[in-house]
């Protein structure tokens, strides 16, 4: 009886194992999906938001989005970027380690594994004209723009107020496709 246990053992660690295996792919490639679908929302929020002229060095500067703590993630917004223009302007990638005053970034997404903590880089750009971006999947610390799953779709709900104190001005056909916009525009 002990030899025909083993098998059977062996056979459910195997069943479990395959189970497992295919279990994690399927995640992983539920993550890819969404990882791609924020990249590409990432970038359009752009087209949706008005900075003021002096956020800019000049009519041609780039629209700078920066990603801080992945640079995996940079790399897919870069993809999904491609040779886009928003408003005119290219649009640049940057990854960056800290967010600090003055950076430079026009949209800011903050990602898991940042050098910093998200309020503390939410901090250093109060003022700066970033339109910040923070995910549901990371932490609850909320941005002017912050994703979340709703079902199996990636959603948003909106701070206006944080982009206005940021001096950003987010289009009505944002507002009206997020899950909630919180804060009056004065």
């Amino acid at each position: 009886m002990g030899g025909r246990r083993l098998p059977s053992i062996w056979r459910a660690a195997l069943i479990a194992l395959v189970l497992f295996t295919a279990g994690r792919e399927e995640a992983r490639a539920q993550d890819d999906l969404e990882d791609a679908v924020k990249a590409t929302f990432l970038y359009r929020f752009g087209s949706f938001a008005d900075w003021p002229s002096s956020a800019f060095a000049d009519a041609s500067a780039p629209l700078v989005v920066c990603v801080a703590g992945s640079a995996a993630f940079a790399q897919l917004v870069e993809q999904s970027v491609g040779v886009q223009r928003i408003g005119g302007r290219p649009v640049a990638v940057r990854n960056i380690t800290i967010v600090s005053p003055g950076g430079g970034c026009h949209i800011l997404y903050i990602a898991y594994g940042s050098a910093q903590a998200t309020r503390d880089a939410l901090q250093a750009t109060t003022g700066d004209h970033v339109l910040t971006v923070t995910d549901s999947r990371f932490n609850n610390v909320r941005g002017a723009i912050h994703f979340v799953l709703s079902g199996d779709r990636v959603r948003f709900h909106i701070d206006r107020r944080a982009a206005e104190n940021n001096g950003v001005t987010l289009s009505s056909r944002l507002l009206n496709i997020a899950l909630t916009v919180n804060g009056a525009s004065g």
